[in-house]
């Protein structure tokens, strides 16, 4: 093995600059994370040795039970709703008939490149009862819009909506470059036998997307379980915790209440970091299984 290594030695040489700053600003931080989250510690010290006690807090802490359920129904809906439209959209993009294919690849992705605070911000006041555009236009057609954001029915979905919209371009670009490089011969093969276009998309192409399937669920899973920035800007975790996540029960705990409870903080991000770990390795295993 050193040999092979030493032979290679140039691209490993290439390779250490990133390994160095992954380990610098990755890997240390969680082992520091993990570390601190055995002691009561505070901003500026370390603070006694508290064992497991931060971890017993929390689950006995009906508030991050709270935003735990919160971050997984916000998480799986978004992830669902995602994937069937970028799937349906990807699809229409990729159809021989569709003309200005590059301009509506182009719209959809925008979303992606927009920042998630100025997006955050725009969609608050879209969502405003009294002022926003959404209720304005409902209203057009006589119906009252509700007040979205303020809503605890309500308030979780628009925050998955808003979500969906942000995400939708990036995952319909993985698929479709996985749509194309499906071979047409199948599609040839199966119009002869007889199968229609439905046919063919649930028994030619679902199958043959497994693969980049599970890359969406596990890229959904590592950024929708973290999500902060759009609870932060929108809800700050109201109404009544109805949209905290786990990304910002960790800040409010941390900074927001003034306690500075940086030890049970960084509890609560093991176990944000454990989650995501348990979704990509189920992910991982589903999306590589035989059909």
């Amino acid at each position: 093995m050193f040999r092979s290594i030493w032979r290679e030695r140039t691209s490993y040489l290439f390779l250490l600059p990133i390994v160095v700053l992954y380990v610098v600003f990755s890997i240390y931080p969680i082992i520091q994370t993990f570390y601190m989250s055995f002691f009561d510690a505070k901003i500026v010290r370390l603070g006694p040795f508290v064992a497991l006690k931060n971890y017993a807090d929390l689950l006995n802490n009906p508030d991050f039970f709270q935003a735990f359920f919160n971050t997984i129904a916000f998480t799986a809906l978004s992830t669902v709703l995602i994937l069937i439209f970028a799937i349906v959209l990807a699809v229409l993009v990729n159809a021989p008939s569709v003309r200005f294919k590059t301009l509506f690849k182009v719209i959809y992705f925008l979303p992606v490149v927009t920042s998630f605070i100025a997006a955050g911000y725009v969609w608050k006041w879209m969502f405003d009862p009294t002022f926003g555009i959404i209720n304005a236009f409902l209203g057009v057609f006589g119906i009252r819009g509700p007040n979205w954001l303020s809503d605890l029915n309500l308030a979780l979905i628009a925050m998955v909506l808003v979500n969906v919209w942000k995400w939708i371009g990036y995952f319909m670009v993985i698929v479709l470059a996985n749509l194309q490089l499906i071979e047409p011969d199948y599609y040839e093969a199966a119009s002869i036998d007889g199968a229609s276009p439905f046919q063919q998309f649930f028994q030619i192409t679902l199958p043959l997307l497994r693969i980049a399937i599970g890359l969406c669920i596990v890229l959904g899973a590592v950024n929708f379980l973290r999500n902060f920035a759009l609870v932060f800007v929108m809800t700050r975790g109201g109404p009544a915790g109805r949209t905290e996540q786990i990304a910002t029960y960790v800040y409010n705990q941390a900074f927001g209440t003034g306690q500075l409870r940086i030890g049970y903080s960084a509890a609560a991000s093991m176990v944000l970091f454990a989650l995501i770990m348990l979704f990509t390795l189920i992910s991982n295993r589903l999306s590589t299984r035989e059909v």
